[in-house]
Formats: C-alpha cells, sequence, structure tokens
C-alpha cells in the first residue's frame, strides 16, 4: 500500500466547503476523476486508488449514498437511511469496520455529522475493502478516514500499535495522516524539519538532566544559573532580567548562551519586576527585593501568569558581605502575598530541579538560593515536586522533630548526629517547599515525635517557623 501524491488537483464548488481534491497517485496518465455530488473518486485501469468524500452540511446518509452511485453499487433503501446499519455496508465491511468503529468518539444517536461514524463506515470502508480484494494501490486522503486507513495498516501487517489507540492521549497513532506515517514516500525538506522540530521539542519537555555527585559542594546560586542555561532551550518564550549581580546570582551564563533574551536592568528593581508577559525570571539579592515590594503585591493583583523570582545571598549565611546584604526579611514578605509560592532548596540538586518547576508553575514564585557552597544531600534522579518535603532521618523511636530548608537542612543533620551519639533519636525533614508547606508530613512527624524545632535562617517572624509550628500542633 502506497501513497504517493506527486501533484494536487484543486477543486472547488461554489456552495460548499470542499478541500484539495485527492492527489494523484505517482502521476500516472491513466488516472481519471468522477466526480459525484457529494464526493471525489479517482480511478486508474488498475482500479479503485482514492476516495475524497467533500465537508457539506448534507444528511451523512445522502453522500453515503452519492458515493454508493459512482462506485456502482445499489443506492441504499430509505428505509435503511443509515449506512452503518445496511446490509450490503455489513458484508463489504465486516474485515474491516469494527476497529474504526471502536475507535471513533462518542457521536450524537440520531444527528451526523462529517465526523461521525457514517462518515468512516460508508465511503473509505467501502473503498478500502475494494482496494484489499485485489492488488493495487489507495489513498484515502481525509482525516475522517485515519480510523479505516489505521485498520487497514493493522490488518496488512504494516504496523504493530493497536489501531483501538487512536483516540487515547498517549497513543503513537495521529488523528489525521501526515508525512510521518509509515506509508509515506519520501518527506520534502520542510517535512523533515518539521518532524526535526517537534521531537526536539519533545526531548525538551523530558525532565531536567542533574548531574552531580553526593557530597560535591556546590551553591545553590551557581545551580540555579546552570539551570536556567538548561532551561532556555525549552522555553522559547523564557527572558531572564538581572539586578547588576549576574556574576553573583549565575545568570551570566544565561546571558552567554541566550544573549537575545536577557535584560540587564541595573540596580532599578522597581523596574525590573515590572516585567510582565512572556516568561520573566528576575534574580537580585535577597535584600535587595524589599525596595519592589509594592510592584511584586501588585503583580499579585494583577493576577501574573508566570514569574520567577530568585533571592540570591540569603540570611546571616553571607557573612563577610555584612549586614546591609542579608536578607532576613524576604520569606515574610512573599509568604505574605496572595497566591504565591515560596521554594527554598538546600543543595544543587533541588536547587536544579525547583527551578524547573518554578519556571513551569503558574503565578509568582520566589526562589531562595545562598552564597556558600553546600555539599549535594540528593541523588541526581531526585525529585521535587511544589508542596512537597524530604525526611532525612527517620526511626520509630524519634523524640524530636528538626525541620529546616535551605542552608539550615545541613545544620540540622549535623544536630541530628550529634543527639543520636547522645542517645536522642531525631527526626531531620527538609521542608523545602515553605509555602505551600507539606502539611500532612509535618502533622503525622509531631504526633510521633511530640516535639518540634525549626532551624531557619530568617528573621523569627514570618519565615518557616510559623507554618510549621502553626500546623503541626
Amino acid at each position: 500500500m502506497i501513497a504517493d501524491s506527486t501533484r494536487y488537483w484543486p477543486r472547488v464548488r461554489p456552495g460548499r466547503q470542499s478541500l484539495p481534491s485527492v492527489p494523484i497517485i505517482e502521476g500516472r496518465p491513466e488516472c481519471r476523476l468522477i466526480n459525484s455530488p457529494r464526493s471525489t473518486v479517482t480511478v486508474s485501469a488498475s482500479g479503485l486508488i482514492a476516495c475524497h468524500a467533500t465537508c457539506s452540511t448534507t444528511a451523512s446518509s445522502n453522500r453515503a449514498s452519492a458515493s454508493r452511485a459512482c462506485l456502482g453499487l445499489p443506492p441504499i433503501p430509505r428505509s435503511l437511511r443509515r449506512p452503518w446499519r445496511t446490509p450490503q455496508a455489513t458484508r463489504t465491511a465486516s474485515p474491516l469496520r469494527s476497529r474504526p468503529w471502536n475507535a471513533t468518539a462518542r457521536w450524537p444517536p440520531r444527528r451526523s455529522t462529517s465526523a461521525s461514524p457514517p462518515m468512516m463506515c460508508a465511503t473509505p470502508v467501502i473503498c478500502c475493502y475494494r482496494c484489499m480484494k485485489r492488488p493495487t494501490r489507495f489513498l484515502l486522503s481525509k482525516g475522517h478516514a485515519a480510523p479505516i486507513l489505521w485498520a487497514a495498516l493493522s490488518e496488512a501487517g504494516a504496523i504493530e500499535t493497536d489501531p483501538l489507540t487512536l483516540r487515547q492521549l498517549d497513543s503513537d497513532l495521529e488523528g489525521h495522516p501526515t508525512p510521518r506515517n509509515p506509508w509515506s514516500a519520501e518527506p520534502t525538506a520542510a517535512t523533515i524539519a518539521q518532524v526535526a522540530s517537534e521531537r526536539a521539542q519533545e526531548a525538551s519537555s523530558l525532565p531536567l538532566k542533574v548531574e552531580y555527585a553526593l557530597g560535591e559542594q556546590v551553591a545553590t546560586r551557581a545551580a540555579f544559573g546552570s539551570a536556567l542555561q538548561k532551561l532556555g532551550s525549552r522555553f522559547a518564550d523564557l527572558v531572564v532580567l538581572d539586578g547588576d549581580v549576574k556574576n553573583s546570582t549565575k545568570t551570566e551564563l544565561f546571558a552567554k548562551t541566550f544573549p537575545e533574551r536577557f535584560i540587564e536592568a541595573q540596580i532599578a528593581e522597581q523596574n525590573m519586576l515590572s516585567a510582565s508577559g512572556k516568561r520573566p525570571c528576575v534574580a537580585t539579592f535577597a535584600a535587595f527585593l524589599t525596595r519592589a515590594h509594592d510592584i511584586i503585591r501588585m503583580a499579585t493583583h494583577s493576577q501574573q501568569r508566570r514569574m520567577l523570582i530568585c533571592g540570591s545571598h540569603a540570611g546571616i549565611s553571607i557573612g563577610e558581605d555584612g549586614p546591609s546584604q542579608m536578607g532576613l526579611e524576604d520569606m515574610a514578605m512573599f509568604r505574605a502575598l496572595n497566591g504565591t509560592t515560596v521554594l527554598y532548596p538546600a543543595d544543587a540538586v533541588s536547587a536544579e530541579r525547583l527551578t524547573e518547576a518554578g519556571l513551569e508553575h503558574d503565578g509568582i514564585v520566589y526562589l531562595r538560593t545562598t552564597r556558600g557552597k553546600t555539599p549535594v544531600l540528593y541523588q541526581s534522579d531526585e525529585r521535587f515536586e511544589i508542596g512537597g518535603s524530604k525526611t532525612l532521618a527517620e526511626s520509630t523511636e524519634d523524640r524530636l522533630m528538626l525541620v529546616a530548608a535551605g542552608i539550615t537542612v545541613h545544620t540540622a543533620l549535623e544536630a541530628s548526629t550529634r543527639l543520636r551519639e547522645q542517645g536522642m533519636c531525631t527526626r531531620v525533614i527538609d521542608a523545602y517547599s515553605v509555602k505551600p508547606l507539606d502539611v500532612a508530613t509535618l502533622q503525622r512527624a509531631a504526633e510521633e515525635t511530640g516535639t518540634l524545632l525549626v532551624i531557619e535562617d530568617h528573621n523569627r517572624d514570618g519565615g518557616l517557623g510559623d507554618p510549621a509550628c502553626c500546623c503541626s500542633f
């Protein structure tokens, strides 16, 4: 079975909608057209080659009758105007009928349209059956014929996929025939480019590839910059803005790879946070974001579709930069705003995964990163969902629960080790999703341990401690 189209015969009839006529197979000179009121059939000396039924508001039963007439078949009696129930259609379509029938979506029982079973169980089934009866080439050009086409290919052994999966979202089959289907002739250059583009898009939709060794010392700000550089090819609408600290926030990696989508906003944080449209990612020191609080607040009221804000160099852990550079109010600021998400990764793996999740998430997402290097805690294939948490140490004898996020997760792990040496079993939870918080995990841990201690690099009010205590007891 070969569909090798070399040229088209455009044909538009006045008074009704019509698609381009059937392509002539291999340009054979003996091909001629027989036109019926409702369909176009291409015939050659070797037999029927193709059939193309036009889109019309006429009842499908009339369309089927006209198609049968041009094929030399007797007309359908008025008492049997449902083409899929006529004796003739039943006999001729029986080898192939069930699969396209079952692969078809639901239809109104007494009203037929161009996408209903009558279309697929009348002209296409009859044509396909007649073609299968003798060695010949055939083509069903319209998308409505896709079910019977897949059924025919399956009967011939040309495909292994079950045709009944045609209407499923994860099916390998396509609703309309395309140059990528297995019976097509060699594709054109434009088709090759289209297929390459689609395959690249499919590959880019795979989870972000992260490669770090356990214990490797990497700053979460560096992992954030690396993730942006990788995700730039996946999100064509990603635009990164930085407040004149791209060498510190590591957005310079994205700027070098995608300079046309990087904006240097200098030290005008208010202007930088006013970005809208596309998929903006804004980065600066966490302490400097307070200057644009009103702009961020108005963005929540304007229902900004997507925006990832990265606050780097957060907390007192930045050390020698001094108190003026220490962001200690940032989580409180973002937690207080409606519809926001607050994420605080503890290592490079979680930083890259949460950067990816933040860019895909709706609304305003705040990602808090750290200046100093921290050891990698998680395997590279670990998954991080917004609203989740990770339990890093746990036993049935735990009497204390340590909850931390970001850089203090490492402090909590060290404290847990020392306490265990002294005979106190301790549970450690990485609450990387500060908002929304993993309430179920914290409540269960609180019931099992009875004691909660929050360790955080933030002011006492408005940070991780408030929601953790409220939901646990």
